[in-house]
């Protein structure tokens, strides 16, 4: 994983796989920022260490005994809160409700 390698320092942050942006026609683009960002989980603030490129970025923190990472693209940090899930099975059923309705219209001939 990118970011854990970066962090780990088993690539330079100017590597050249972060080095163009291939929506823009190989553009070049800035190199990766770093820093930290505080996000909400479960109504306590957690320091994150983050890398961002353009809208692009990764997050990661320890929160309990775990090591949480968060990618996102074109999602903003500011004001993102988590909250633990107790039950996941409507996530699980929803989500796969969701999919077989995107498989359903990717039938155009039936």
């Amino acid at each position: 994983m990118l970011a854990e390698e970066t962090w780990l320092r088993e690539r330079e942050p100017d590597s050249p796989l972060l080095g163009f942006d291939s929506r823009e026609e190989m553009q070049p683009l800035r190199p990766p920022s770093r820093g930290r960002a505080i996000v909400t989980i479960d109504d306590e603030p957690v320091s994150f260490d983050i890398v961002g490129q353009g809208e692009e970025w990764v997050g990661r923190a320890s929160f309990m005994g775990f090591v949480l990472t968060i990618e996102s693209r074109g999602f903003p940090i500011e004001g993102l809160r988590l909250a633990r899930v107790k039950d996941p099975e409507p996530y699980i059923a929803g989500s796969r409700a969701q999919l077989k309705k995107w498989e359903d219209n990717a039938r155009p001939f039936d």
